[in-house]
């Protein structure tokens, strides 16, 4: 297996999952709905895959 280290795209991608996780592992109101940090972190991991989807795609 071939390793190499993250890209930019890559990392912001993990990061903002494993926040998304954690914050919604310790937040109630997020187990039925989204509260406004929630939905923010939610949008951040989103906007992070689109950037990785898109440094895939020029590659």
């Amino acid at each position: 297996m071939i390793q190499r280290p993250l890209t930019e795209a890559e990392t912001q991608y993990w990061d903002t999952w494993g926040e998304l996780l954690d914050h919604g592992a310790k937040c109630t109101t997020c187990r039925t709905q989204l509260c406004t940090k929630g939905a923010r972190l939610e949008q951040a991991h989103k906007d992070a895959k689109t950037q990785l989807s898109a440094e895939r795609a020029a590659r």
